[in-house]
């Protein structure tokens, strides 16, 4: 005979039940999420054949884009060689230079577009050039550097 009693054996395994209830469902739903949560004025990267266009400056296939003014792109000095001859030239002659060829833009397309991205022409006004190939367009605050003068 044990002269140990050993515990009577415990019948259910289950822990016992939570006295505390479940808190109640969210009645505020949260809003769904935004389908662009990019800014308006993030870069989008494009790749087609940079020319002259009649009339509207230079183009990106069949975008308009915004390089400055025009009038005045052949006194303002490039910030890179765009064209690789070798030398930084005037921004004019740098374009120029790229005329009829392939190039990889970064651009930021004008705010309030309504296009939903730079592959259309947005509706008021050209796509604003930043990078070309790779290399800075245009300075902080998204200017030219302005002509001499």
């Amino acid at each position: 005979p044990d002269d140990d009693p050993k515990p009577p054996p415990d019948d259910d395994p289950k822990p016992p039940p939570d006295d505390d209830p479940k808190p109640p469902p969210d009645d505020d739903p949260k809003p769904p999420p935004d389908d662009d949560p990019a800014p308006e004025d993030s870069l989008t990267e494009l790749s087609g054949t940079l020319q002259l266009c009649r009339d509207t400056g230079w183009c990106l296939d069949d975008n308009g884009l915004d390089v400055g003014d025009i009038d005045t792109l052949g006194d303002v000095e490039a910030a890179a060689d765009y064209d690789g001859d070798g030398k930084a030239e005037s921004v004019a002659a740098e374009l120029d230079g790229l005329d009829g060829l392939p190039v990889t833009l970064q651009v930021v397309a004008p705010a309030g577009d309504g296009t939903g991205g730079a592959e259309d022409q947005p509706a008021d006004g050209p796509l604003v050039v930043v990078t070309i190939n790779g290399l800075p367009y245009r300075g902080e605050g998204g200017s030219l550097p302005a002509p001499p003068g």
